[in-house]
């Protein structure tokens, strides 16, 4: 970061494209007789089964929830829902990441009592700021990453980085920092109609046009460890609660050393 560069703006920018919850299970959940998607959103989805994989996905609320579950893994996805998308600046979105984050938490506390038993957790997400170019959203990288410093008339900068710290809730517990970030460009395409045509049905043209946003994908995970076959079950929420305020303060201060 350059020495010259403020320091990042108000967490209250940051909007929410996706936010998952990844569990681990100690043995394969993808055959346990189960309900946990019709207590959690009810009866309507629409179920994708493939060999060792069932998904089920469907409108909540105002977001598209998605189950997945393999062999591996048990996880819980929400994304913008399919018709009537939030529209900020032309980038698909759930809202404000201090308000989506809030609403996933409790969300997933509904789930992690019912949950099998885990070996590890993991908390991912995408968050945007809008802005208005390329140029200005290097500025605005500039401002979150301390180790570098951000070129703005640079392009195709990528910046990823793994800051582990130890939990606090099981101290001999490794817990993951994995934070990407870059400036993303989006292309949207609008229907419109000519002047004079308008209200006719005919003419319609497609309209194309540049957005950016300065991006932060976040991957915080509990670290595999062989002395841990299995998390406390008394310990999830709490732990699931410190992956959150890990993710939380990415998205405050940047790239910093814990």
């Amino acid at each position: 970061m350059s020495a010259n560069a403020p320091p990042p703006p108000e967490i209250e920018r940051w909007l929410a494209q996706m936010l998952r919850l990844t569990t681990f299970p100690l043995e394969p959940a993808i055959r346990l007789e189960q309900n946990w998607w019709e207590d959690i959103a009810g009866d309507d989805s629409e179920i994708v089964a493939k060999k060792n994989e069932r998904a089920q996905i469907g409108a909540f609320e105002d977001v598209t929830l998605a189950l997945t579950i393999d062999i591996l893994r048990v996880q819980w996805a929400v994304s913008p829902p399919r018709s009537e998308l939030e529209d900020i600046d032309g980038l698909q979105n759930l809202g404000q990441f201090t308000v989506r984050k809030e609403w996933f938490k409790d969300l997933m506390n509904r789930w992690i009592p019912n949950c099998p038993p885990l070996t590890r957790l993991a908390l991912g997400g995408m968050l945007i700021i809008p802005v208005n170019t390329r140029e200005e959203g290097y500025e605005l990288l500039n401002r979150y990453l301390r180790s570098t410093e951000v070129d703005p008339t640079s392009t195709d900068f990528l910046y990823r980085l793994n800051r582990p710290v130890q939990s606090r809730v099981i101290p001999d517990l490794k817990i993951n920092r994995l934070s990407t970030w870059v400036v993303g460009k989006w292309v949207v395409e609008v229907r419109a109609q000519p002047i004079g045509q308008i209200g006719t049905g005919q003419g319609e043209q497609a309209v194309r046009s540049e957005k950016f946003a300065c991006t932060l994908e976040f991957d915080v995970n509990t670290d595999p460890n062989p002395a841990i076959t299995e998390l406390p079950r008394e310990s999830l929420s709490e732990l699931f609660e410190e992956l959150v305020s890990q993710a939380v303060s990415l998205a405050t201060t940047g790239d910093v050393r814990p």
